[in-house]
């Protein structure tokens, strides 16, 4: 008896599945069945709490020193050079930053710095910093220099990632730094589900991640429209695709239009940095994370300083929620 009673359950239960699924959309009804949350973070500046291609770069310098080789000036030339080429992109682009109040404007900027990151990397390539470090190396130094305090991680995180493990969240890293074996070392002690960078090979050139297609050497990332174009074939892979359950962390111009794609959490110590003013020029209201309307999983842009603020402000909470906010 209690055998059939299960049975006729379970048929009661699938039928109401399949109901549900050409059924329009009921908030009570989806509040009974969450979705799990999706989280994608940015590595240098969000998950850390500074850029860490400085440490990286000191990383490669003392490997060749402790081969015999200073290429300290190698490495200056690339930063003074990159710092030229830059400001040199920056001030004869039109329109001008002040003049540019329009996303399609903006994108077209950050777009047109991909030429600019290239010819750096190739710099980076040609200075053979890295050259002879093989992944392990790299793994080992990453997470050398996180438990020495070379780099530290932003306030909050581990509490992030620990409450992700209880709710069963998916998380992944895209980010335009040039080691996915550095980021793996740093983030050792946390489990992510796909971290998706470029990567250092032994003979010191840099390749693409493999998600933006097989010719890895000709897919560095290095632009917003290249982390987007990540952002995308990363959720083709996991099967799922962008909407309110999925949350996006960046701190930087290079994360705008993953932020924009997703519901977007900028991390910040304030409203001044570049990323923000970017915001707020073209007419993008950015609230601080515990000003956000809860009740709504579909809301705008926000910002916090610390992955805390973001935990006690219950955003990722709506996150599993859709919502016609």
């Amino acid at each position: 008896m209690l055998g059939r009673h299960n049975h006729i359950g379970c048929l009661s239960l699938r039928n109401l599945l399949t109901s549900l699924a050409v059924l329009p959309f009921c908030p009570v009804v989806a509040a009974m069945f969450p979705r799990p949350l999706r989280v994608v973070l940015d590595f240098d500046g969000t998950i850390t709490a500074k850029d860490t291609i400085g440490t990286l770069a000191d990383l490669g310098l003392q490997f060749q020193q402790r081969r015999g080789l200073n290429l300290s000036a190698s490495w200056q030339k690339v930063l003074e050079d990159y710092g030229r080429d830059h400001a040199d992109h920056v001030s004869t682009y039109q329109p001008p930053v002040s003049d540019r109040v329009l996303l399609s404007e903006e994108l077209a900027f950050l777009r047109g710095l991909q030429p600019v990151e290239l010819r750096s990397v190739q710099r980076v390539e040609k200075s053979g910093i890295f050259r002879g470090m093989s992944r392990e190396d790299l793994v080992k130094a990453g997470h050398e220099a996180q438990a020495d305090g070379r780099v530290s991680l932003r306030s909050g995180f581990t509490k992030l990632m620990d409450e992700a493990t209880q709710r069963g969240w998916s998380v992944s890293v895209v980010s335009v730094n040039w080691s996915r074996s550095f980021i793996a070392g740093v983030l050792s002690a946390y489990h992510f589900d796909d971290v998706v960078a470029n990567e250092i090979e032994l003979d010191g050139s840099i390749s693409g991640p493999d998600v933006l297609g097989p010719l890895a050497k000709d897919n560095v990332m290095t632009t917003s429209e290249d982390k987007l174009r990540a952002l995308r074939m990363l959720g083709a892979r996991q099967g799922v695709s962008s909407g309110p359950g999925l949350v996006y962390f960046g701190d930087s111009t290079t994360d705008l239009e993953c932020l924009l794609e997703t519901r977007g959490v900028v991390m910040t110590p304030g409203t001044e940095s570049s990323l923000m003013k970017t915001l707020v020029r073209l007419g993008y209201s950015v609230p601080r994370i515990q000003d956000v309307d809860q009740s709504c999983s579909s809301g705008p842009i926000a910002w916090a300083s610390t992955f805390d603020e973001v935990l006690q402000s219950g955003f990722l909470a709506a996150g599993g929620r859709d919502s016609s906010c």
